[in-house]
């Protein structure tokens, strides 16, 4: 998401934040001392840690930072030791109890008044450093209402613009050249995922405005960064920090405004069709959004709606964007996939006379596949983040305090051969034999969830937009596939994964070769 550069371009030498920085990491130095020495840990949940030696306070602090280092290792190690029965492990951001599938499977549809996804949210991004509790502490917000009802009811009828925007931004992002050429893959992925996004959540005027396309993509940025920053300080310091000499909360608030100052008159306009009766068809995301506001009157100010769209881009650009890149660093890691994947896109295509449909995209059972194992390789260590509200003891008699932030080990139960053969072997087409079993053809899909497949979460708060990402991703690599040849530069292969904020994280500036096919298909879409 561009969070490494951002929080490593501090030290540069070159960096005019670097004085800053180093004073900063001073006093942070000398408040870590301070709280090791008088303010020891007082742990709260009752089961073992993994990854640290002892509770107390500096040892956690210190497997923090372990954490970023070795995650994978120390999930896998709780996973393979505790089996069934929870642990705890400490990260930067706090210490987390981790449970098994069974667990997710009993609590996955726990009132938001007991676990809240929500509240887990505040925390997890510093949401109360910026501004935001209000919006990011919704339990049930416009967007998200709006993205699980219309949007994916919808959602058929949104394929043309999606494919009209994808042609436009291609022509604007990519190399039309028939010579191999450098493209910068993420930065390159992250605008056309952000305006295809815009098309649908704001419409065409605006999704192609460069100051809202750039706000669209850092916000998400700047409040990460902020969060992660943030997190790093004891809590006393952290107001203060933020807001007067880390740069990102400032940021943040400008994002803020800019995000209204486009959305303000839009909302005006919204506003006095409703009261004159002249109310137009609703043919976006934002305007669905206004008539969700309607059940809560102090929701419904251009502001707070501003905010919401930007929560909303938050949640699409990014997470699309670091999907669709990990598949092509995939494709290009393992060419022998792509012509079986451009046959299979052509012969659905042709079936439904040239034309990319919402059931087009349903019948690419092994791009589907793909997509699927490269998010299983490639995702992030921990899911089905939650905050205990009320104080909850599960079935296994396990008590969860007030306040216990808990996840899942996703990636840890996508390498368990028990819940998957052979899980060390990276097979494209995996899930589309699964489905070709008796009464699988609607498992296994890329947006399915489960209590062991949580790409997408589970239960109450299982990431209502998948479906339309789901379809994006798919247009978009359509749409490489058949226009594109690509790979790596010579003697480079593909980049590992690292670990930030219990995600995983792709190397920004990687580069790919790129030039237009000789003879494309003549769909008329491309």
């Amino acid at each position: 998401m561009g969070l490494s550069s951002e929080i490593l371009a501090l030290f540069e030498p070159t960096s005019p934040h670097r004085t800053t920085a180093l004073s900063t990491t001073f006093l942070l130095g000398s408040a870590v001392v301070y709280l090791a020495l008088f303010h020891p840990y007082q742990q709260k949940v009752k089961v073992p840690f993994v990854g640290v030696r002892n509770t107390s306070f500096l040892s956690l602090f210190l497997g923090g930072f372990k954490f970023v280092i070795n995650a994978r290792t120390i999930i896998n190690e709780g996973y393979q030791k505790y089996g069934d029965r929870p642990f705890q492990i400490s990260t930067y951001s706090g210490n987390r109890l981790v449970l098994s599938p069974k667990h997710v499977e009993e609590l996955r549809n726990s009132p938001d008044s007991k676990l809240s996804f929500s509240a887990a949210s505040v925390e997890f991004l510093k949401a109360d450093l910026v501004g935001m509790s209000d919006i990011i502490g919704q339990d049930h917000p416009p967007h998200t209402k709006t993205v699980r009802r219309e949007l994916t009811r919808d959602l058929a009828k949104f394929i043309d613009p999606i494919v009209d925007e994808t042609r436009f931004a291609f022509s604007q992002e990519l190399p039309e050249a028939a010579d191999w050429t450098p493209v910068a893959l993420n930065s390159a992925v992250l605008r056309i995922v952000a305006r295809i996004s815009g098309r649908v959540f704001v419409g065409d005027s605006l999704c192609r405005n460069e100051e809202w396309l750039n706000t669209s993509v850092k916000f998400t940025e700047d409040l990460f960064t902020n969060a992660v920053v943030s997190t790093m300080v004891p809590g006393f310091m952290r107001s203060f920090l933020a807001a007067w000499v880390f740069p990102y909360a400032s940021r943040v608030a400008r994002h803020r405004k800019i995000a209204h100052k486009y959305l303000a008159p839009i909302y005006a306009k919204l506003l006095a069709q409703q009261a004159s009766g002249s109310e137009e068809p609703k043919e976006d995301v934002f305007s669905w959004m206004l008539g969700h506001a309607s059940t809560k009157p102090e929701l419904r100010t251009a502001e707070k709606m501003a905010d919401f769209q930007l929560v909303l881009s938050m949640a699409a650009i990014h997470t699309t964007t670091v999907t669709v890149v990990t598949v092509m660093y995939d494709l290009a890691a393992r060419p022998e996939y792509i012509e079986g994947l451009r046959e299979e896109m052509i012969t659905m295509i042709e079936e439904d006379g040239g034309v990319l449909k919402k059931s087009t995209l349903a019948k690419m059972v092994k791009l589907d596949s793909f997509m699927k194992e490269s998010a299983r390789i490639n995702c992030s260590y921990l899911s089905f983040m939650r905050k205990v509200i009320v104080p909850m003891t599960l079935a296994d008699g396990t008590h969860m305090p007030t306040g216990t932030m808990v996840a899942a080990p996703v990636r840890a139960m996508y390498d368990d051969p028990e819940l998957l053969e052979n899980p060390e072997v990276f097979d494209g087409y995996r899930w589309s034999k699964l489905r070709q079993k008796e009464n699988q053809q609607n498992s296994h899909q890329f947006v399915s969830t489960s209590s062991s497949s949580l790409l997408f979460g589970h239960g109450n708060h299982a990431c209502p937009g998948r479906f339309f990402a789901a379809n994006e991703i798919q247009i978009m690599l359509v749409s490489i596939l058949l226009r594109y040849d690509f790979k790596y530069q010579e003697g480079e292969t593909r980049p590992g994964n690292w670990n930030l904020a219990e995600m995983v994280m792709q190397d920004k500036n990687k580069l790919l070769l790129f030039k237009k096919r000789a003879n494309p298909p003549k769909f008329a879409f491309l």
